[in-house]
């Protein structure tokens, strides 16, 4: 490296450090807005057991959806909240998560699945969806300035197709 190239260098170090705490200082978060609008992308990890009995009473098979249908145990989806402060201790938060997968797979076994056998070799299209909607509240029993601490009570709900 010449010499001219580690003058530049060090000045570019120089200004990045000098920066920093300047952009820390602004970018610094606001824990209390009054509404927020949070859409992200989450790795979901999914683990279902599935079995559907059939109407005469015989027994279906247990089926892993991710061993015998292949589907993915971990997958990215988004993900929607939308939150509602309507005191500095005070938070409600609604949203929605996306939990969809599908796979083509030869099953390995026989599955009784309702009314309806699928026999080993058999190539299979599975899509499952299990999308889940939530409701939390949250109540801060600390609540500082950039510091939040408390407690939450939430419920949420899942459809499954």
């Amino acid at each position: 490296m010449t010499a001219q190239r580690r003058s530049s260098f060090a000045i570019a170090v120089a200004a990045i450090l000098v920066a920093v705490p300047a952009i820390a200082q602004e970018s610094r978060t606001n824990l209390y807005n009054k509404f927020e609008f949070s859409p992200s992308l989450t790795s979901v990890i999914l683990n279902s057991n599935i079995r559907v009995d059939s109407e005469d009473g015989s027994v279906g098979t247990e089926v892993d959806a991710e061993d015998d249908l292949g589907l993915e145990t971990v997958k990215w989806e988004p993900r929607f909240a939308l939150r509602w402060r309507p005191g500095r201790r005070h938070e409600i938060e609604a949203g929605y998560q996306f939990a969809r997968r599908d796979a083509e797979k030869v099953i390995e076994r026989d599955i009784n699945f309702a009314d309806t056998t699928f026999n080993a070799g058999v190539d299979l299209h599975t899509a499952l969806k299990t999308d889940l909607a939530f409701l939390n509240y949250r109540f801060a029993i600390i609540s500082k300035d950039g510091v939040q601490a408390g407690l939450a009570l939430g419920t949420g709900g899942s459809g499954f197709a």
